[in-house]
């Protein structure tokens, strides 16, 4: 197990975690894990013939966790008026809040609302855009926060370097402002997690290098988020290259305070965010751990549809973590 996710578990231990997917085998291996190694509580939303079959193959002990059949659940009705309280600003009907409760990704969010859990997970099976949803209308952002972004946590097999990236999920062509708070967020995850972020704001460019009009707002977002925090080592445009590699950043930018030791990535948008962690996942030494849900009001994890079992623990325990 790596060294951060070891550091987060005493943060996870005693906290309720509901698994929007609880009858996926790849989510009952990684609960049978968590559940013997006394991590955190796992509530698995599904019907208990399918999750008790499904268990007994991989001799998961179900008496240690709760299964809540949702679709034919009591609590259903008092949800959706809940659902239809927190929405209908936003013009959700109550026959609206009724239909959408029968999606296990809204009836998770709104037990993580009640408090009934501690922290919301998903998206093994379904598009990362349904658990999502729910949970941004849900939960909202956090307090004088304004933008919610994915940063991606990866580990260098060779060097065992950390580096986190964002974003890959969420935010398809975030303008100079957005920009500069996804670099917040993103450094305040690295700090989460013992590390000093170097934060880069990526592009085809090394500063003016290029000259177009799809850059023109990445050097505008790092004044801007100097101005958020000002002691924030950062610096932008960069080519990914001299973000990174000492040698190219002397010859790209010798007086970057980066020094080509970057540790936090924000990309230019979704495109090339989302291809990158894709292209790692299957190309590279790069290893991703797991990813953690920044800005948003309540914890979040999406493991994603092609993501193993040791992933998912992973993600599950992150967010465990993160409801502290």
């Amino acid at each position: 197990m790596n060294d951060l996710i070891e550091k987060i578990i005493p943060k996870a231990k005693g906290k309720k975690v509901v698994i929007a997917e609880g009858w996926d085998e790849r989510v009952l291996r990684a609960t049978k894990e968590i559940v013997d190694e006394n991590m955190c509580s796992i509530i698995l939303l599904g019907t208990e013939k399918e999750i008790v079959e499904k268990s007994k193959k991989i001799k998961l002990d179900i008496q240690k966790i709760k299964i809540i059949d949702w679709k034919n659940s009591q609590q259903k009705k008092t949800f959706a008026k809940e659902l239809y309280e927190l929405r209908k600003t936003k013009g959700m009907t109550e026959k609206d809040a009724e239909k959408l409760i029968e999606d296990g990704n809204y009836f998770g969010a709104i037990m993580v609302k009640r408090g009934d859990a501690d922290a919301l997970c998903g998206s093994c099976i379904c598009p990362t855009a349904d658990l999502l949803r729910p949970a941004l209308q849900i939960f909202k952002t956090k307090k004088n926060g304004s933008l919610v972004n994915e940063v991606m946590i990866w580990e260098d097999t060779q060097t065992k370097k950390i580096y986190f990236t964002t974003d890959s999920s969420l935010n398809a062509n975030p303008d100079a402002e957005q920009l500069a708070q996804m670099a917040v967020n993103a450094a305040s995850c690295a700090r989460s997690f013992g590390c000093t972020p170097k934060v880069a704001l990526l592009s085809f460019s090394t500063k003016g290098s290029g000259q177009n009009e799809c850059v023109s707002h990445i050097a505008h977002a790092v004044e801007l988020a100097k101005k958020k925090e000002p002691q924030l080592i950062i610096d932008g445009e960069f080519q990914l290259d001299a973000a990174v590699n000492p040698d190219a950043c002397k010859r790209k930018s010798p007086h970057s305070s980066l020094k080509g030791d970057a540790n936090v990535l924000v990309f230019p948008d979704l495109n090339s965010g989302n291809i990158f962690a894709h292209g790692m996942v299957q190309f590279s030494r790069l290893k991703w751990l797991f990813s953690s849900m920044q800005g948003i009001g309540k914890p979040v994890s999406i493991y994603g549809r092609s993501s193993d079992y040791h992933l998912i623990k992973n993600q599950t325990i992150v967010a465990a973590s993160e409801a502290e």
